[in-house]
């Protein structure tokens, strides 16, 4: 008596859904759609995105058109209006913390309607460069890493002056942690610095203080979850070695200082436009606004420009106009190509019925033998 093996004598495997799903591939058999682009189908195409790209698009642009916007540049303007950008920063570095003090007037057009955003923006900067992006540490932002083998990534702004174990020059002491500086990075180090007092006077009326609302500016993703509650070591704390601000004192911790982490959210062009308060009332059209600046921020080296920026916002963000005139362009141009495909399917007396079988050459009564 021959004894089988037990699987064979069950019979056959039956097969599951997956390995019927496996056959049916591997044989080239699954189904597919592939649909006949017939001139009817290609203008109904063309009309639908007609229908959606245009009224879509004129949308976008009557709410972009009503952003108010104003802006004026300061970095150039009293004590460092008509030098060189060597002398201009000559003047900055001698300045010390306080910077140098400019006043800056805008006077609004029209009606700004309350949240008035308040930016910064910096002309030249190009903060999406490779290299800069690059030179910081997540797991350290986020408190979670502060081991030294696993932050090379930040030289030249690993250490105090790009020196381990550098001493504090103002007294000769030895820095803390190595002179290990945390957060570091070029991005942390280069931390914008300026700051801005406001008062305005609209018309007829008395000078009165605007108050610029600095919290909630950063993302809350950012705030709880992206940086970690630890308190900056060495962190842009020697004037002589400083490369732009510190993290605000009266915070104590990197998560709580809100401009910071506005800072860290690099700009995508080479033109950085960043959020550094609000205005919670409305501005009068005709409004005088005095700006007292601080100017700390050196852009001078490499002759870059600072503006400081009111807007209002509509629901599809500040004012921008590309994406709006953009989809009405292609609109338009889908509405033309519909055009000419009418023109061309249903208009045109010479042309070729679909799937006409008397254009096949064997049932060509022309033909030549």
């Amino acid at each position: 008596m021959k004894f089988w093996p037990s699987r064979l004598r069950r019979g056959p495997k039956k097969k599951n859904g997956r390995d019927r799903a496996w056959n049916r591939f591997v044989h080239q058999e699954l189904t597919g759609y592939s649909p006949i682009m017939t001139g009817n189908r290609v203008l109904a195409f063309f009309l639908l995105a007609t229908l959606i790209l245009i009224p879509l698009g004129a949308a976008i642009l009557a709410a972009s058109l009503g952003v108010v916007e104003c802006k004026a540049r300061y970095d150039n303007l009293g004590a460092l209006n008509g030098t060189s950008k060597a002398d201009q920063q000559s003047v900055l570095w001698n300045s010390q913390d306080a910077g140098v003090v400019q006043s800056v007037t805008i006077t609004t057009t029209k009606h700004m309607k309350a949240p008035v955003y308040v930016y910064y923006e910096l002309q030249s900067f190009y903060q999406n460069h490779k290299r800069y992006v690059r030179s910081l540490v997540s797991a350290q932002l986020g408190g979670k890493n502060k081991a030294p083998n696993t932050l090379g990534t930040c030289a030249p702004q690993q250490y105090v002056n790009d020196m381990e174990n550098a001493v504090d020059p103002r007294n000769g002491e030895a820095l803390s942690d190595n002179a290990a500086v945390d957060p570091c990075g070029l991005m942390p180090y280069s931390y914008f610095n300026d700051s801005y007092v406001m008062s305005q006077q609209q018309p007829g009326g008395a000078l009165t203080v605007v108050d610029l609302d600095e919290t909630n500016i950063a993302w809350a993703s950012d705030k709880n979850s992206l940086y970690g509650h630890y308190k900056p070591t060495n962190f842009n704390e020697i004037p002589q070695f400083r490369g732009g601000g510190t993290i605000n004192s009266s915070y104590l911790y990197v998560n709580d200082d809100e401009h910071f982490l506005v800072w860290m959210r690099p700009g995508a062009a080479r033109t950085v436009r960043k959020l550094y308060a609000r205005i919670n009332s409305d501005i009068p059209a005709g409004t005088t606004i005095y700006a007292t600046v601080n100017n700390r921020y050196n852009t001078y080296n490499f002759g870059g420009r600072k503006l400081i920026v009111l807007s209002t916002h509509s629901w599809v963000g500040g004012h921008n106009n590309a994406l709006g005139g953009i989809m009405l362009t292609i609109g338009g141009l889908a509405f033309l190509t519909a055009i000419i495909f009418f023109c061309s399917y249903h208009l045109n007396k010479h042309r070729r019925p679909y799937a006409d079988a008397s254009r096949l050459s064997w049932n060509r009564t022309n033909l030549v033998n």
